[in-house]
């Protein structure tokens, strides 16, 4: 049988795609693990929070943060250096209910007409929700995942992101951990 330091030396030149394979697998696990976690999110009608109360998700901004869905990004730089992340910040834009603006921003709202957004200044474009140019009353879903985990001065916290983390980091340890034996298994075999 080979010894291990030779089995090493073999796996080297496969050991970044080995690795960013099993993180990959990990990735996966906590992926489907923080969809289940957000499907928990408690959520009321909307109405705006005023003075210092907190309200909980509409529906409607539950529905958002479950329809974008948890991403995976996959980083490999020069194939040396191995990084996943998992989370909602390449989520993109979603379109908010006009429920969802204060009086005063649906008064600028319908002012503006949004035919001159060029001309708007930004905090009528904010007030109004139009985060990014171009888009009209959206927000980044980053921003309304992030506000319902971990509250708002005006949106109850919900750390379903944290709680999604904690049950599921073992099982993504045990299948990252399988990949790799896996590997190492095969290049036992071929080598024996």
């Amino acid at each position: 049988m080979v010894e291990i330091s030779q089995l090493l030396s073999q796996m080297e030149e496969e050991a970044p795609a080995i690795a960013a394979q099993a993180l990959y697998d990990g990735a996966a696990v906590m992926q489907k693990g923080l969809t289940e976690a957000a499907l928990s999110i408690k959520t009321a009608p909307f109405k705006y929070a005023k003075g210092g109360e907190k309200r909980l998700p509409s529906p409607e901004e539950k529905q958002i943060v479950l329809n974008a869905g948890v991403g995976i990004a996959r980083f490999d730089k020069n194939g040396t250096e191995v990084d996943t992340s998992v989370g909602y910040n390449a989520a993109g834009y979603a379109d908010v209910n006009w429920n969802h603006m204060n009086g005063s921003a649906r008064t600028n709202y319908k002012k503006q007409n949004f035919r001159k957004l060029e001309h708007m200044d930004a905090p009528t474009l904010k007030m109004a929700g139009v985060y990014k140019r171009g888009t009209q009353n959206s927000k980044p879903i980053g921003a309304i995942a992030n506000a319902i985990n971990s509250g708002t001065s005006f949106m109850q916290k919900q750390p379903f992101f944290r709680k999604g983390v904690n049950k599921h980091q073992r099982e993504a340890m045990e299948s990252m951990k399988r990949r790799i034996e896996k590997r190492f298994e095969e290049y036992s075999n071929k080598s024996a």
